[in-house]
């Protein structure tokens, strides 16, 4: 039997039809895993109804009648929301033993909450981190952390996000002893805010972790560094640099298409939740049918490299 990756249907701005468009590439592109789609049932077999019966029969249906906006209260997943697509998804994800991972494109917010009190995190960890895989400029994945899950992490939690990204790393892309880099304003020790120098001073110590040492932004895409570490707020802003990189690239006369595709974050898949025991990847709510196709290929190579348990293995 299949293993399966779940999918929430909802929360997408064009669900469900990007979602079910990438839905069937993914399908196409593997035979090793089988799907199973939570929504609203009538929704959902209409939306595969005009695809082959070999598509179909790789289709498990998860009913769900309602759906979890980005206007509701995050706080509600902890008690609330039953009956939704992403609730139904969490507890099927945490429930059976050949469910792998979960992709969904619906509220951040209430997908953070959702992961910690309906699914879990592994032992010693108050919320995940939010990771995102980008190219650095010679083609290969660099795993960013924290991405805007905590713009005011404490010391340890710095070390958690270079440990759980060093997991990301070797599960994803098979990186051994992955270079860990701390963003600061200076590449010398004893540089930047108090946050930096204490974290310095603890990656330093961690025998387990590869550390380099300080980068400066200007390091980020230049092969320094397999895993960046940071605080939420710093990582938010290089993201979000990064993808605005990215628009105005797509819109330069003349423009390669190497330089467009480098910054396309429709190639990079989704954000992966680090510390939640199973996997989740949240995609963009402006998802295309090649991103939901490229988070769901993203949590399967994931499982595939044994991410769960090489997280187990670091964070115990």
């Amino acid at each position: 039997m299949n293993k399966k990756i779940i999918v929430d249907i909802c929360g997408a701005d064009e669900a469900p039809q990007v979602i079910v468009r990438g839905a069937v590439s993914a399908l196409k592109e593997q035979n090793e895993y089988d799907l199973a789609i939570v929504g609203p049932q009538g929704i959902i077999e209409k939306a595969f109804e005009a695809e082959d019966e070999a598509v179909r029969e790789r289709v498990e249906i998860i009913p769900a009648d309602k759906t979890v906006t980005n206007h509701d209260n995050p706080i509600d997943m902890i008690k609330g929301q039953d009956g939704t697509s992403m609730v139904a998804a969490l507890s099927t994800l945490k429930e059976r033993d050949d469910i792998a991972g979960m992709v969904c494109a619906g509220s951040t917010g209430s997908l953070m909450v959702g992961s910690i009190f309906r699914l879990g995190l592994f032992k010693g960890l108050k919320q995940p981190a939010l990771s995102s895989a980008l190219f650095n400029i010679n083609g290969r994945y660099f795993c960013l952390v924290d991405c805007g899950a905590n713009v005011n992490p404490a010391v340890k939690d710095i070390k958690d996000y270079a440990r759980m990204g060093s997991a990301f790393m070797e599960a994803m892309n098979g990186v051994e002893a992955p270079r860990v880099g701390l963003v600061n304003v200076g590449r010398e020790k004893g540089k930047g805010n108090d946050l930096a120098k204490k974290a310095y001073e603890m990656l330093e110590a961690d025998e387990s972790i590869n550390f380099i040492g300080n980068i400066e932004g200007s390091d980020i895409l230049m092969d320094i560094a397999d895993v960046i570490v940071c605080d939420g707020f710093t990582g938010n802003v290089i993201l979000k640099t990064l993808e605005a990189a990215g628009m105005a690239a797509a819109n330069m006369a003349g423009r390669p298409e190497n330089v467009v595709k480098f910054f396309d974050y429709n190639n990079l898949g989704g954000a992966t939740f680090l510390g939640t025991k199973k996997i989740i990847v949240k995609a963009h709510g402006a998802a295309s049918a090649d991103t939901i196709c490229s988070c769901i290929m993203q949590a399967i190579a994931l499982d595939r490299g044994g991410f769960t348990e090489k997280m187990a293995a670091r964070m115990n």
